[in-house]
């Protein structure tokens, strides 16, 4: 596969994080060995380049700040040459940098978000942040008590700037992509967005060296509803992957991105087993079945090895990991799940961890 990673450095729009040559080779090191990368200093976007990156299977647009042009000028400029790129599509990022259009959709899907002040009665006291309504970033975004965002409100509006109550919290970066059977989506770790002296933002893990990097625990889930706050590490975590509730097992816990990344890329070649109890005697006819793979969410699972252990139980091996696939299979043959058990990733395996145990990876 041939990937053109495309950037322009970001000295044309300091509030954003740099985007520079040592950004860009991390990311090319960081590429699947199987495929063939390639580094593109984009001058200018015009017909040569169009046809240059037109002979690669997609690239990566890391245009931040090209001059004049944002990244979703240079996306929509991709888009209209036919050319394949990892970015969201010019339009929608368009339309995502529409803060109000942003707030409404969410108001409409019932997501909670702090909603623009239509008018002056609605200021009362605390704090409330303006900041314009179209683009991207944090650019010209403004923290004011109430008494200036009151003196404020007419011209924040003639200059098209959203007025809207100031929520003190954490704040968190989330990519939401496809899953792999294009029926749904599914989410990425998040990132936290932390504050910075004399920088906008930052991604906690890539602050050069403002931030540790923990060891990574492994944990067995527990009734509870959050396992981050069960366990009360000392430093920020959040898991890699998923285990439905129901479930109980191995689960990876850390705050290291390039770990995440480095699973995320390889979760399909990671073996995982589980221990399974279904609510019938197992047949062999039942053990073929779920070999051979079951036809669920509009795929077939992949074959796998599966070996019974018990008259309702068996263990299974997998390589993949949709949506609650091993409970779907077994109903869909009609053996409903009553237990599921993670036992093993890869080379790591449960052992004699209890419910709500943990402990640390040395290495990974």
């Amino acid at each position: 596969m041939k990937i053109a990673i495309l950037y322009a450095e970001s000295r044309f729009t300091p509030w954003r994080e740099n985007i520079d040559t040592k950004t860009v080779i991390h990311l090319y090191k960081s590429l699947p060995k199987s495929a063939e990368g390639t580094i593109i200093h984009m001058t200018k976007p015009n017909e040569e380049l169009g046809k240059l990156l037109s002979k690669f299977d997609f690239v990566i647009n890391l245009c931040y700040g090209y001059s004049h042009l944002s990244q979703a000028d240079v996306a929509e400029w991709l888009d209209q040459n036919n050319i394949k790129h990892l970015s969201s599509g010019g339009i929608q990022q368009q339309m995502a940098q529409d803060k109000l259009f942003v707030e409404n959709a969410l108001i409409d899907h019932e997501v909670a978000v702090p909603k623009s002040i239509q008018q002056l009665s609605e200021i009362s006291q605390g704090l409330y942040i303006s900041k314009p309504r179209k683009g991207g970033c944090h650019r010209g975004i403004e923290i004011t008590d109430a008494q200036t965002a009151f003196e404020k409100f007419e011209s924040n509006c003639s200059e098209g700037k959203l007025t809207q109550p100031y929520l003190i919290g954490r704040e968190f970066s989330v990519a939401i992509i496809p899953n792999e059977t294009g029926t749904g989506f599914e989410t990425l770790p998040p990132l936290e967005v932390i504050p910075y002296p004399k920088r906008t933002i930052y991604l906690a893990g890539q602050s050069h060296g403002k931030t540790r990097k923990n060891y990574h625990p492994i944990l067995t889930t527990i009734e509870k509803n959050n396992i981050i706050d069960y366990i009360g590490y000392p430093i920020r975590i959040f898991p890699i992957g998923r285990l439905d509730k129901p479930s109980q097992g191995l689960i990876f816990l850390t705050n290291d991105g390039d770990i995440v990344n480095k699973i995320l890329r390889a979760r399909n070649h990671h073996e995982k087993e589980y221990v399974v109890t279904v609510n019938k005697p197992i047949t062999r006819d039942f053990i073929q079945k779920m070999s051979n793979g079951i036809p669920i969410l509009g795929t077939r699972t992949r074959k796998c090895v599966v070996k019974q252990t018990g008259s309702h139980t068996f263990t299974i091996i997998l390589t993949q990991g949709l949506n609650r696939q091993i409970r779907r299979m077994t109903a869909a043959i009609g053996h409903p799940c009553l237990r599921l058990i993670r036992a093993q990733i890869g080379e790591w395996h449960l052992g004699d961890l209890k419910p709500g145990e943990y402990r640390r990876l040395m290495q990974f």
